[in-house]
C-alpha cells in the first residue's frame, strides 16, 4: 500500500525533527573535559599514558615543572586541561583507557605498574612521590553540556583495582550537590546529572581510572522530540479519517 503524499510529508517533517533532536544526544559526549584541582596550591595533575611517557597538554606539568609555582600563577590553584576523548556515545576515555559493558578494563600503563589520574604535591622543585588523590586533594571534571555519569573506575595506591572490601568511600560534589559513593559500586550514578563533578580525597588514597558518561538531552530537545511524535500521531489520525 502506498503512503499518501500528505502523510509522507508529515512523517518526513517529524523525522527531521527527531534527527535534529538526536544530534545533541550523540555529540554532547564529545565535548572536551577540563580536569582541575579544586582546592590547594602547588598541586598538579599527573596522568600517565600507555608506555613511559607523560603527555604534553595545555597547562599540563611535566617533570618537576608546575604552572602554579612562578609568575602570575604563583600560589594559585593549578588548573590543567587533559583533553578527554570520546570514542563512542556513552564512553569517555583518556589516553589509552577504555571500558565498556562488553569488554574488560584496559589499563593505562606506566611500566611496570598500572596508573590512573591523581594529584601530586610539589616540594620545592621536586614532585612528591605521592601522586594519588588523598586528603585535601581532589579532581573536578567539567563538561560543556550536562551529562549523566554511568560510573567511575578507581585504582588503589598500587594502581590496581581495589580488592574486595577495601574500596574507600568517596565524596562526590555535582554542581554544588553532595553525594557519598563507594569506589567499588558506582552503578547508581545514572540518576545524578550535571556539568561539574568533583571527587575529593579521604582517608584512603586512590586514582581515578576512567569515567563513563551519557549525554543529557536539554528541555528544548525533549520539546522538539515531542512535537515530532505529535506530528506523526496527527498524520496517522488524519489518514484513518480519510
Amino acid at each position: 500500500m502506498t503512503m499518501p503524499v500528505v502523510f509522507r510529508s508529515a512523517v518526513r517533517s517529524a523525522l527531521i525533527g527527531l534527527l535534529a533532536c538526536a544530534w545533541p544526544l550523540t555529540h554532547a559526549a564529545e565535548a572536551s573535559s577540563l580536569v582541575s584541582t579544586p582546592d590547594g596550591s602547588y598541586e598538579e595533575l599527573r596522568f600517565y599514558t600507555p608506555g613511559d611517557s607523560i603527555p604534553t597538554n595545555v597547562g599540563a606539568a611535566q617533570g618537576s615543572s608546575n604552572l602554579c609555582t612562578s609568575g602570575a600563577n604563583a600560589g594559585q590553584v593549578c588548573a590543567e586541561t587533559l583533553g578527554f576523548q570520546s570514542i563512542t556515545a556513552g564512553l569517555v576515555t583518556s589516553y589509552g583507557y577504555a571500558e565498556t559493558a562488553s569488554t574488560p578494563v584496559v589499563y593505562q600503563n606506566l611500566s611496570p605498574a598500572h596508573a590512573g589520574l591523581g594529584v601530586a604535591a610539589l616540594n620545592g622543585a621536586a614532585i612528591s612521590t605521592d601522586t594519588s588523590i588523598d586528603q585535601a586533594e581532589g579532581i573536578s571534571l567539567l563538561f560543556a553540556n550536562p551529562v549523566s555519569v554511568l560510573g567511575f573506575t578507581f585504582f588503589d595506591v598500587n594502581h590496581q583495582a581495589f580488592a574486595p572490601g577495601s574500596a574507600p568511600t568517596i565524596q562526590l560534589i555535582v554542581d554544588e550537590r553532595n553525594y557519598t559513593l563507594n569506589a567499588a559500586d558506582t552503578s547508581l550514578l545514572s540518576s545524578i546529572k550535571g556539568k561539574e563533578f568533583t571527587l575529593l580525597g579521604g582517608a584512603t588514597s586512590y586514582y581515578l581510572g576512567a569515567v563513563r558518561i551519557a549525554a543529557v538531552p536539554e528541555a528544548s530537545t525533549w520539546a522538539l522530540m515531542g512535537l515530532g511524535l505529535v506530528g506523526i500521531g496527527l498524520a496517522a489520525r488524519r489518514q484513518r479519517r480519510s
